[in-house]
This record gives C-alpha cells, sequence and structure tokens, in this order.
C-alpha cells in the first residue's frame, strides 16, 4: 500500500520568508505587533464605551418612565393613551400591550413600535432590557407591568441613534489610527530596520572584499558593544588572523624556496663541473661527490623538519599520556648531555609532577631547544634545564649564558626560516625551523612558549603545558 506524504503548507509559506528581505521583515513584525496592540486596546476601550452608554441610556429610560408612570397613577381617570402620550412627549416611543400581545395604546415613533417589539422580542423585556431594529434605526426597550390595568404591561423605548454615533465616530477612529499608525510604523520601522542591519551590509561588503583578495579591509565598528558590534569585532580578528596566514604562508613559500633552492644552485654546479671532465680527476671526483652528499643530506633534512612542522601543526603525531615530569627529565638530560660537548649542562629540579603529554613531542621540543643553546653558546659555557609547577600546568625551561638573541629578533625567532644572523646560522647548518616546529608542538599540547634574551648574556626559553 503506497501512501502519499500530503505537503506541507508551511513550507511554501517559510520559502517566501526566507526569500524576503529581512529589512522588510523586521518591518512588518514591528507593524503588526503595534497594529495588534493598538487594536487590542481600542476593543477594550470601544466595548466598554459601548456597555456604558447602553447602561447610561438604560437607566435614563427606565427613570423616564418611572416618572411619567407615578404622574398617570397619581391623575385620574388615568387613560392608557394619556400615559403613552405624555412618554412621546418626553421623546420616548411607547405602547400598552395585553397578555395576549394586543395593542391598547401607542405612540411615538416608530408607529408599529409594539408589533416590532412583540415581532423582536419572544415575551414583554419585563427582566432586562431588548434591544431592536426598526428600519435603520435602533432602539433600546424596557417593560413595565401596569398594577391598576389587570395584565396589560407598558413598553417604552428610546432611539440609540446617537449612541450608535458615538461608536460610529469610535469605529471611524480605529479606521483612521491604524491607517496612521500603519503608515507611520511603517516608515519608522523601515529607518529602524535599516540603521539596525546597516552594519551587516558593512559586513557583507567587507566579507566580499576579503573574498575577492582585499585582506586589509575591516568592518571597524568599535562604537558598538552589542551583538553586532562582538560580530564586527569577530570578523575584524577572523580577517586580520587569515591575512596575518596568508603571509606567513606567503613568507614560508618564498623562505623555503631559497633554503632549497642553495643546496640545489650547490648540487647543480658540482654536477657542471663534473660533467666538464672533473669524472677524469679522481680526487676532484671525490671532493665534488662528498659536497653534492652534504647538500643532498641538509636536503633530507629540511624536508623531514618541513614535514615535521606540517604535522606538528596539523597535531596529527601528538598521543597524550601521564608523563612524570621529574623523572622525563633526568632521562632527558642524561642524554642531552652527549650534545651538549664541551658545555656544562645542569639539571635544576622542582617538585615532583604528572602531566598529559606525547613523551616523543616532548623530547624533540627539549632537543631543538638545547640544540638551538648549543649552536649559540660557546664552549665551556653553561646550558640549565629545569622544571616548575605553574598554577595548574608546568613550566620547562632551557636557559644557557651564551651570546643572546638581538631584541630586533626575539618577536620573530618562532617564524619558519628566521635567523638573526643568516650566514653564520648556515654555516652552522641550521635551518630555521627547529624552533618553529617547538612553537607549533607546544601549541599542540595546548600550551605556549616564551623567550627573553639579554644580548651577550645568554637566552631563556620557557614553556608551559596545562598538567592535562
Amino acid at each position: 500500500m503506497v501512501s502519499a506524504t500530503p505537503s506541507t503548507p508551511r513550507k511554501p509559506v517559510m520559502r517566501l520568508l526566507n526569500k524576503t528581505p529581512l529589512k522588510l521583515r523586521l518591518t512588518l513584525l514591528y507593524v503588526g505587533l503595534f497594529s495588534a496592540l493598538f487594536a487590542a486596546l481600542w476593543l477594550g476601550l470601544y466595548t466598554e464605551t459601548q456597555h456604558t452608554l447602553l447602561a447610561e441610556t438604560t437607566a435614563n429610560l427606565r427613570a423616564q418612565t418611572r416618572a411619567a408612570l407615578q404622574n398617570w397613577e397619581t391623575s385620574p381617570p388615568r387613560p392608557l393613551a394619556a400615559l403613552t402620550q405624555s412618554l412621546a412627549e418626553r421623546g420616548l416611543a411607547a405602547a400598552v400591550v395585553d397578555a395576549s400581545g394586543a395593542v391598547l395604546a401607542s405612540a411615538g415613533t416608530p408607529s408599529n413600535f409594539a408589533q416590532a417589539v412583540t415581532t423582536a422580542c419572544a415575551a414583554p423585556p419585563l427582566t432586562s432590557p431588548c434591544t431592536l431594529t426598526v428600519g435603520n434605526e435602533r432602539y433600546i426597550v424596557v417593560a413595565q407591568p401596569l398594577k391598576t390595568a389587570g395584565m396589560a404591561v407598558l413598553l417604552t423605548g428610546r432611539s440609540l441613534q446617537s449612541l450608535d454615533r458615538v461608536l460610529a465616530r469610535q469605529r471611524l477612529g480605529l479606521v483612521v489610527g491604524l491607517a496612521i499608525l500603519i503608515t507611520l510604523g511603517t516608515a519608522l520601522g523601515l529607518w529602524l530596520a535599516g540603521s539596525m542591519l546597516k552594519p551587516l551590509d558593512e559586513m557583507t561588503t567587507t566579507c566580499n572584499r576579503i573574498a575577492a583578495g582585499d585582506l586589509s579591509h575591516r568592518v571597524n565598528l568599535p562604537h558598538r558593544s552589542d551583538e553586532i558590534g562582538r560580530l564586527a569585532e569577530a570578523i575584524d580578528r577572523m580577517a586580520a588572523r587569515v591575512e596575518a596566514t596568508l603571509a606567513s604562508q606567503q613568507r614560508f613559500i618564498a623562505s623555503a624556496a631559497h633554503e632549497l633552492r642553495t643546496p640545489l644552485a650547490a648540487l647543480q654546479g658540482s654536477l657542471d663541473v663534473l660533467l666538464r671532465g672533473a669524472l677524469d680527476e679522481p680526487p676532484t671526483a671525490r671532493r665534488l661527490t662528498q659536497s653534492m652528499y652534504r647538500e643532498v643530506t641538509r636536503l633530507f633534512r629540511l624536508c623531514d623538519q618541513l614535514l615535521g612542522l606540517s604535522r606538528a601543526h596539523a597535531a596529527e603525531a601528538i598521543h597524550t599520556q601521564p608523563v612524570e615530569i621529574h623523572t622525563f627529565l633526568r632521562e632527558f638530560a642524561t642524554q642531552a648531555s652527549f650534545l651538549a660537548q664541551e658545555r656544562e649542562l645542569t639539571l635544576q629540579e622542582g617538585e615532583p609532577l604528572t602531566i598529559e603529554a606525547d613523551p616523543d613531542a616532548l623530547k624533540r621540543m627539549l632537543f631543538n631547544l638545547v640544540d638551538n643553546a648549543v649552536q649559540h653558546t660557546f664552549e665551556g659555557g653553561k646550558i640549565t634545564i629545569g622544571w616548575e609547577q605553574a598554577g595548574n600546568g608546568v613550566k620547562i625551561f632551557v636557559a644557557d649564558n651564551g651570546e643572546g638573541i638581538a631584541p630586533q629578533d626575539l618577536p620573530h625567532i618562532f617564524e619558519p626560516f628566521y635567523r638573526g644572523d643568516r650566514s653564520r646560522s648556515r654555516r652552522r647548518g641550521g635551518t630555521g625551523l627547529g624552533l618553529a616546529m617547538v612553537k607549533a608542538l607546544v601549541e599542540a599540547h595546548g600550551g605556549k612558549i616564551t623567550a627573553a634574551s639579554t644580548p651577550g648574556q645568554g637566552a631563556r626559553f620557557t614553556i608551559w603545558l596545562p598538567k592535562g
């Protein structure tokens, strides 16, 4: 049995709303809410006015009826026609009917008042007023039994024409008020929605310009502290981050190309010499071959570090486990002492701590920092490794008393391929990727790294890692 799924009528409405500009939707919402509120208030006022006026009219009608009836009862011989005529002179319609509905006397307008009352009201309104329409005019009718006329009932009615005119003016006021409210509300709503959504248009323009390649463009809404201001600030931060990232990538590509070009140029030069006949000269060929081997080794090392840096940024190689820092650093200091060569390496111990970290990644961080310290500390110098508790984490530092870092270089030392003294670093075999890799691995652990230095007195690198 195949059953058809009925179409949901809300879907076309939602599609239509989604296609409607937000500015218009907000305006319609404002106008609709205020119009509904105005109409509700008016309806309450209209109902109260109608009830009050009708009650006053009914009370006045009863009072006039009682006054005329009292005067008639105290003025023998009391003909019924005299009673109805006295009421007609007061501007009322009056009629006396018996129990069968026969008209005994009547006066005033309309002439068919008694018949209209008996037709519109199932019985004479002895307990509550009755409202009826004769022609185009409404009447309020009350009944009063006549004690001196057997079972006869006096019917009196008053026209509601003046009351209806008041109510008609109120209805006209509603129409005019709603028209004015809708007109002013639409104008005000469009202006208000436009002013609210203008920053969104600016954000759209900014995002489009950024997408087109203008990464320097910003929304820049410092005077806004609301949700829109926070959104604009987030977009500006994102744009600045994208701009910085792309600039860093461009610098990285240019630096990588430059670093690769140097060994490749050396290889090309050696091959040119070999092809020109150096192969027939064994000493020269051997020297060139050894040089080519060193350059190829350097290329392999550079590629390995680039791959390691990429993985560190992607946090692919991070597998955390509990690491006892005191045990780990004691073992590492023993291993690193061979790397220090003619320099003194000491361990400054703190209290026993356990953190969640990748021991292999942690070892790579520290080996790079120690290697950097060895490269920039003269023989006989001192390198210190230590740790201490810092809040909900641990600080691990590597310090030396070597040549230090120049102030202009300090903000850039964690950038890939950055070297303060390029010629000296190249002679030492550095690629400019070691500290960048350390920073990437630290951040992959959720930590941070800082550097401090005084030129000529050494440098201190501090890693902060969370406990878990």
